[in-house]
């Protein structure tokens, strides 16, 4: 278990599956204490804050900005690149949690001028890095034997198997060929004003996410191909696999 000044994020990951609702109780619970990362430790390095000057006249984002947190010894180099970023002005916000085994060795963070308000604490929106992680997940459950590549979804998933999405393997999901990259209204495929936008009410409830995939048809006839990036349904996809 991560220790007492690490960030919310990273404690849900370390614990491993949690159910809904206790993931939601946990994401609602007060994080006093926990967004002053004076308080972090990596093992028995305490944590500090850098202050960093831009090296550089232009950049895509901020000049320079501050660094707060800690590495274990051996590992400086890390957060010397770390840094670096943000003296390139390569950064808004970031953060790094690293570990070997179970042992926590790099835990930072940083903002740019631009950006005072992000700390460890702020949730990071990482947009398709999140399917490098999807990925390695399935392919964990298929080195274990709980899935094959070849399986049909709707074996795992049974409510997957509606209009036209029968046939649709893991495979075919994994390689953006899952039939839903957006999700179009059964009665009305025609109309693009029809088309079911997710909304805040679909992240909230992974069950309703869910409906709306398993209920969605197969796009192939309308795109005339298969292969259509599943920019954000292949997420949604592989949760409920």
């Amino acid at each position: 278990m991560a220790t007492p000044g690490v960030s919310f994020a990273r404690r849900v990951g370390r614990v491993g599956r949690v159910g809904r609702a206790e993931y939601h109780k946990r994401l609602a619970a007060p994080r006093s204490g926990w967004a002053d990362l004076g308080g972090v430790r990596c093992l028995n390095v305490p944590a500090s804050t850098s202050q960093i000057e831009s090296k550089v006249r232009f950049g895509p984002f901020g000049a320079g900005g501050r660094v707060l947190g800690a590495v274990e010894k051996g590992w400086e180099p890390v957060r010397e690149a770390f840094e670096e970023n943000f003296a390139l002005n390569l950064e808004l916000g970031a953060q790094l949690a690293i570990y070997k085994g179970e042992e926590l060795m790099v835990d930072l963070a940083g903002h740019s001028p631009a950006q005072p308000g992000y700390t460890a604490e702020t949730l990071q929106c990482v947009f398709s890095c999140g399917k490098n992680v999807e990925a390695i997940a399935v392919a964990m459950l298929v080195s274990r034997g709980a899935v094959s590549y070849n399986d049909l979804v709707c074996n795992h998933w049974p409510e997957f198997a509606q209009n036209g999405k029968e046939s649709i393997t893991i495979a075919d999901v994994m390689r953006h060929e899952g039939g839903v990259p957006f999700l179009l209204d059964p009665a009305a495929m025609d109309d693009k004003s029809k088309d079911i936008i997710l909304s805040q009410a679909h992240l909230d409830d992974v069950d309703l996410l869910e409906a709306a995939f398993a209920a969605a048809p197969c796009v192939y006839d309308c795109v005339g191909h298969r292969r259509t990036y599943h920019s954000v349904s292949r997420g949604g996809l592989v949760s409920a696999i």
